[in-house]
């Protein structure tokens, strides 16, 4: 890797890291009563039609059995529901319920308030610029996703 190659990354790296530091902020002040991971759960629930256990784990990288504590401390919550299909009594799903509905609605406007935040950098940008840079974040993404895959084989 050159020079210019390893100060890119640490650029990379440090613009990542501060984005994470700024919404971390968001989400702990906006959702003092739920951590992270139980937010972002039930915006996927939010997001997916009727998720079962395998298919959270899937989107989320997390075990089954880590999304089957997290599903069950949601529950308790109340923020989803679970339940069973006629057609399949071995499997549970998920839905939001009104509460979860509710803190759903909560997250996307936190969303929406990050991207306001930020708006006025990316106005800076022509098109032409900002084609460049996501082409080059989604060659990045296929070689990590590459290099993830060759790890798990």
């Amino acid at each position: 890797m050159t020079n210019r190659e390893e100060l890119f990354m640490t650029a990379y790296m440090d613009v990542v890291e501060k984005f994470m530091q700024l919404n971390r902020r968001a989400v702990t002040t906006q959702f003092q009563d739920y951590k992270h991971a139980e937010v972002e759960t039930v915006a996927l629930v939010g997001q997916l039609d009727q998720p079962n256990v395998t298919e959270l784990a899937e989107a989320t990288g997390m075990t089954r059995g880590g999304v089957t504590k997290l599903m069950n401390k949601l529950v308790e919550k109340d923020l989803v529901v679970a339940f069973q299909k006629p057609a399949n009594k071995k499997e549970r799903y998920f839905r939001l319920t009104e509460s979860g509905e509710e803190l759903n609605r909560r997250h996307e406007a936190m969303h929406n308030d990050i991207y306001a935040r930020d708006e006025a950098i990316f106005a800076t940008l022509s098109d032409a610029e900002l084609n460049q840079m996501l082409a080059f974040a989604q060659t990045l993404i296929d070689h990590f996703d590459d290099r993830l895959q060759q790890d798990k084989d």
